[in-house]
Formats: structure tokens, sequence, C-alpha cells
């Protein structure tokens, strides 16, 4: 048996075909039938796909058909469909191995869910409609797909600049990109325009994949002539690929250098360090002299010394570095280097020579004395000298008197010389003037320096209305502008002797502008001179005297105490004192207030006082008006009546006292309300 669904497509096509006769056998039939497609139909690979076609001269009951052509131009129906007005009916499906497979909208477009690569094919839409006929219109669709990153394996290996042919320099990867992608090359971001023929000065070769997946890899190999000036050429390719609607785009490959072999052309040798005029170093540097020639690779270098005519090798490494440590006199002269490449030109300079030259920091002018006497040696050093200023010459030849001569060398520098000790001590106020003095060829010049500040060119330094500020280290520095590494200092400290200089810091009140009794208070005191000052105070506690911060001579102590009333009216003085005199400075408080605890305790013990008083005068005045304790009872006796006499009271009392203690007897008829009667 059959499948059903065999027999389902078979009963379907069954009637599409009794449908396509009964509309070819319909009398009446309207117009020839014409299609309306889009020919090009573009889309990125993912994108979905949809095909209309749409008849137009038709019944609305007509049939359709979707073809794809292979390859071989051979038609492979894909879906035919019955359409009555808006209502598909009896479709038919032909998948051709798709997954998803092919559908049919309502409108009788194919849709494809998502384009693929295979998808790229034309496409033919009939549609029958009976008496108007029968029409078919095809339609083109192509899939486009973004290629992988663009992938460079440049030449790991040393080309050579001297080859007369092109050689391999890197080859260029595109992969799995639709249609084929196009790569082009670029050197310093350049476009090299190279051909596909093989020639001397370069060329490319090319080559195209279809891969499985039917994506098209695209490899490109450059080859090319190279020159020295490509030593430090950056190179890269590109991958151009197309995008649906006449787009482009481009994927850069990351740049690469090229490792080029070629010969030397120039040559330099110079001196490193330290760097000097005239070649110029000092006895005791150390000196640094490099070679350097335009080959590559890196040749070899050979250093040497030139000595009567003759070269000593010193060295020979790759690095073109020659090191001279603590050089001496003796070391001056001719250096020479020299690029062992034995590929450059024969006209090619490989060798470069310098002169280096070493000061001495000592004596530079030498005597080698025969027979001559020491005054006759005396005589001929200055006209040496003079003739050396004038002629510039390293040595100088003295008239002849038995066997003897005179040989002189330029940038000598001997020791400098002041007209004063270590330590010059002045009086306050008072002026002089120190000499610095020193031999050298060329004459050096001569700089006054004070604690690293110039304060004066010149062999004379004049010191002049000395004060305490002119106090320090001056140091004269000799030094020759030939050579500007070879110097010599020489120093003396200036002590300035008088009567101390004083300064206080006052520490300002809390509040107010006012002392309160108990605040504690700082007091400073700086002095400088010489001999160092002492600083006393008047009060203990005193710190012993120290530097004081900032330098110039000053000296200070501090004292911390509590401020008092005694203080106020007496004041706290500090004195600086030394062998010339003494200064002194007093502390004032002004006005010192009581502190406000104390205050409040002052008035509670006077209000307590005043209260024992009055209740001592109370307990008095009872006892006097009763002559009895507990006089002040009220309600113990009842008033005397009016108009009789109290005989409490003693004989020896007089009417006036006795009148006086009971308030009269008016008061005593009035309950007390006059008198003291019923209190205390």
């Amino acid at each position: 048996m059959e499948p059903p669904d065999a027999l389902a497509g078979a009963r379907r096509a069954s009637r599409l075909l009794l449908l396509t006769l009964l509309l070819g056998a319909r009398p009446g039939a309207e117009a020839e039938v014409h299609i309306s497609v889009t020919p090009l139909v573009e889309v990125m690979r993912g994108d979905p796909v949809t095909l209309d076609c749409t008849p137009s001269g038709a019944q609305d009951h007509y049939v359709m058909e979707w073809f794809l052509t292979d390859r071989s131009g051979a038609r492979l129906i894909l879906i035919s469909a019955e359409l009555q007005g808006s209502k598909v009916q009896g479709m038919v499906y032909h998948s051709q191995g798709r997954s998803p497979p092919h559908q049919l909208d309502s409108q009788g477009r194919l849709v494809m869910a998502e384009a693929q690569v295979g998808d790229e094919r034309d496409y033919v839409c009939v549609v029958k409609a009976g008496a108007a006929g029968t029409a078919e219109a095809t339609l083109r669709l192509r899939v486009f797909v973004k290629p992988e990153t663009t992938e460079v394996e440049p030449n790991k290996g040393t080309l050579s600049v001297m080859e007369d042919l092109a050689q391999e320099i890197a080859t260029c990867f595109s992969r799995n990109g639709n249609p084929v992608p196009q790569i082009t090359w670029y050197r310093n971001g350049q476009h090299l325009e190279m051909p596909a023929e093989v020639n001397s000065e370069g060329y490319t070769v090319s080559r195209t994949i279809r891969e499985a997946s039917g994506l098209h890899s695209l490899f490109s190999v450059l080859y090319l002539r190279l020159r020295k000036a490509d030593r430090d050429a950056s190179f890269h390719c590109a991958a151009h690929y197309s995008q649906p609607r006449g787009r482009h785009g481009r994927l850069d490959s990351p740049p690469f250098r090229l490792t080029l072999h070629y010969p030397t052309e120039n040559v330099q040798f110079w001196r490193a360090s330290p760097s000097t005029t005239e070649g110029w170093v000092r006895e005791g540097d150390t000196v640094q002299l490099l070679c350097r020639g335009d080959g590559s690779p890196n040749p070899e270098y050979t250093f040497f010394r030139l000595q009567d005519q003759q070269e000593k090798v010193l060295n020979t490494n790759l690095d073109g570095n020659l090191t001279l440590e603590g050089v001496h006199r003796g070391q001056s002269g001719t250096y020479g280097c020299r690029v062992e490449d034995y590929d450059a030109a024969e006209d090619a300079e490989l060798s470069q020579t310098l002169e280096l030259h070493v000061a001495s920091g000592g004596r530079e002018a030498f005597l080698r004395r025969g027979c001559l006497s020491k005054d006759a040696k005396n005589e001929k050093e200055p006209e040496i000298r003079r003739a050396l200023q004038a002629e510039g010459t390293a040595s100088v030849k003295a008239p002849r008197q038995g066997p003897f001569w005179h040989t002189a060398r330029e940038h000598d520098l001997d020791p400098l010389e002041l007209s004063v000790g270590e330590e010059l001590s002045l009086l306050l106020g008072s002026s002089a003037g120190v000499n610095c003095s020193v031999q050298g060829l060329p004459t050096p010049a001569l700089r006054w320096t004070k604690d690293s500040v110039p304060v004066g060119d010149g062999p004379t330094l004049s010191l002049s209305s000395i004060t305490f500020d002119s106090a320090g280290t001056y140091v004269c520095e000799a030094s020759m502008s030939t050579v500007p590494l070879l110097s010599r200092t020489q120093s003396f400290k200036l002590l300035v002797q008088g009567s101390p200089e004083l300064k206080a810091e006052e520490t300002q009140p809390k509040a107010e502008g006012i002392w309160q009794e108990g605040d504690e208070v700082k007091l400073i005191c700086s002095a400088r001179g010489y001999p160092v000052p002492k600083l006393s105070w008047s009060q203990l506690g005193g710190s012993p005297a120290e530097l004081a911060p900032g330098g110039q001579g000053w000296v200070s102590s501090s004292l911390i105490l509590k401020v008092t009333s005694a203080l106020s009216r007496d004041g706290v003085s500090c004195e600086a004192s030394n062998p010339h005199g003494n200064v002194r400075h007093v502390f004032h408080f002004g006005t010192v207030a009581p502190q406000t605890a104390q205050a409040g305790v002052a008035v509670m013990a006077v209000a307590i006082s005043v209260g024992i008083l009055l209740l001592v005068i109370a307990a008095f005045y009872c006892m006097r008006r009763k002559g009895l304790p507990g006089c002040c009872r009220q309600g113990e006796k009842g008033a005397p009546p009016p108009g009789e006499t109290d005989l409490s009271h003693s004989g020896s009392e007089r009417p006036e006292q006795a009148g006086l203690l009971t308030g009269g007897a008016s008061g005593g008829a009035r309950g007390g309300s006059g008198g003291f009667g019923d209190e205390c």
C-alpha cells in the first residue's frame, strides 16, 4: 500500500489538474494574464525572505506554482496551490530538502523564515488562469554573508634589500564570506597597486576556495621588492565585502613590520657622557662612548685607540658601547670605532674617530729641570705661561740654558687659596674683604656663593656693614668654560660677634582680650649673636636653649606657666646675654580677671555669714525680751489686757526699756501686729 501522504498528494494534484482544464474550457474568459515581480531580492543571511508574485488580468480563481532553478537550469517544483479570492486551497509542497521548508502566504507569496546560503537561486512563479492564459516570471535571490575577521601571516624571516626580485612578504586570509570578498594591500596606510602578473617589483597571487557550507574564502599572497626605507614601514591588508542595496564593508588586518637585512652606509661615533664642550672631561670621570651604524641586523663594532699611528683594539661587541671608568690624564688621545659589515659598499665610511681630553684637578703645568738654578726656573715659568696663553699650544720649550726646558699643559686648575682661614670672626657693623686666588690655563672664572646663593663674581668678596644675617658659609668656586665639569672650591665660615639680638613671641588671651586667673600661657624668647647668647627667665621652668627652626643662628627657649594676679603686676622677663652685652624683654598680661567659679564661692560665703549673724541677733533679742527660753512660742501665754502691766519683767527694767521691748501697749492690744510679741 502507498503511504497516506502520497495518496493525499495525488488527490490534490488531480484536483488542480481538473481545475486547470475547467478554467481553460470556460467560455467568455478574460484577457491575457500578467505577473508583477521584483526581479532581484537581496538579503543578509538569517534575514526573513518574502518573494512576491502578483498576477493581473486573471480570474479570482487560478492556480499558482513556484519553481526552483538549479545550477544546470532545470526547474524543481516547490509549491503548487489553488487560489480563490483570498483563500488558498489544495496546497501541495515539495520541500526539495530545505529545512524549514518553503511556505506560501495567503497572497501567494513564497516565504522563507531565515535566508540560507543555499537559497541563493533563481525562482520562477507560474500563474495558470484558464482562458486568460498562463504567465510566468523569474526572481533572483542573493544572500550576503559578512566574512570572518581578516588575518595576516607575515614572513618571519630576515629579508634582504639586496635582492633584485620581489620576495614573499605576507599572506592575507578572508574566510567564509558571500559573495567572494576582495583583498587589498597597504604600506604605511597607502594602497599598494599590485598586478596579478609576476614581475620583479611586486605582484599578488590570489586563490578562492568554496567551502562545504557554500561560503567562499580568499587567500592573497603579496610579493614585493624591498628597499632600505621599508625598515620602518607598517604593512597590513584589508578584505572588502558586499552588502545588500549596493553597500560595502571593510575588515582590516592587524599591522605588521618586517625584519630586513641591509648594509651599513653611515657610522656615528660620539661621547654620550659626560656631555662637555670640546671633548674635555675630568680626571676620575666615567666616560661612555657610543657607536652606531645604520645597517641591519646590528653589525659588530670594534673600538680602538690611535697610538703612534697604530690602532690599539680596546673592545669588540655588538652593543656599540665602550665605557672608560675613572679616566686619567694618560688616557687623553684619539679614539675610534669601526663597523665590521662585509656587505657594505666599497666606498662606505665604516670608521669614525673623536678626541678625548682629560683635564686633571691638580697643577696643570709641570717643569722638568736640569742644570738651571731654582731662580732661573722661576724666571722662565711666567714666560712659558704667557706663551701658552698667546699661542694656545700644549707645550712650549723655553730658551735652553744647559739641559733645562719647561713643559706646560692647558686646562690645568690648581687648588684655590683664600686670604683667610676656615673661620673669619668680625664685629657687628664692621667691614672686610676676602681674596680668592687660583692658577690655571686658561684663566679660570671665579664665583662666590653663600649658602648656595650667588653673592658675587671675581677674586675679591667685599663684606660691608656686617650684620648677624651676614654670618654663614662662603664658597669660592673656580671653573673653566671649556671644561664645564672641571671646578675647584674653597670655603670659609663667617662669625659675627656682637651683643645679642632678642625677639619674643607672646601668646594672646583666649577670649575677649582679657586674661583670667589660672589661664595657661607659653612664652618664647629667641636670640642670636656670637658667642651664642645664654637665655634666662625670671620664673622657674624655662626650657634649655635650642637652635630655632629656620637657621640664621637663632636659639630659643620657652616657658609655660599659669597666669596670676602677681604675674599681672610684676610681669615675666626673659634675658639674653653674652660677653658683648645683654638684652631683656618683659612680658605683661594686663588686667587678670578672677575665675567665675571662685567669684560664686565668695558670694555664697558672704551670704552664709550674714544669715548666721542674723540668727544670733534674733536669739539674743528673744532672751532679752522674755527672760526665759522659749519666749517666742505663740499661744503659751495670753497677751496682757489693756492697761495692765506685764509682770513678767523685772522691776529693775526701766519703763522705756519695757516699752521698747513690748512694742507699746497699743501694739500689744492689737495682737502683736505692730511689734515682736509673737516673733523671734
